[in-house]
């Protein structure tokens, strides 16, 4: 599709977001932004953010090793010299998930 930025700009304060921003959810009454407002939404419109407290500290740790993760390829992939050399290097390090984290979070999500 040809998107022009002006589309957006031109409506942005139209919608009635109170933090403007791509992407957006509007859900019945409920307008939502940013991308992770988005996510924690729908993960708890369907149940998928646990119900115990330990469930949820569970959810919050995981949610922030992600940003954190994301936050480092970022930089990774914007450095000088970037290349699938340093991808697997990175890969390799403890920035990543000491052990799988599928098995903890299968407990309470297949409820």
């Amino acid at each position: 599709p040809d998107y022009d930025r002006s589309q957006w700009l031109s409506d942005e304060f139209k919608v009635g977001l109170d933090f403007p921003n791509l992407p957006y959810l509007i859900n019945g009454a409920h307008k939502i932004t940013p991308s992770n407002a988005i996510l924690c939404s729908l993960a708890s419109k369907h149940k998928l953010c646990g119900g115990a407290e330990e469930e949820r500290i569970w959810r919050d740790i995981l949610e922030n090793q992600v940003t954190d993760n994301h936050l480092h390829l970022g930089i990774l992939c914007r450095s000088s010299g970037f290349g699938l050399k340093k991808v697997s290097a990175y890969m390799k390090t403890s920035c990543l998930w000491p052990r799988p984290v599928y098995l903890k979070v299968a407990a309470w999500v297949n409820k």
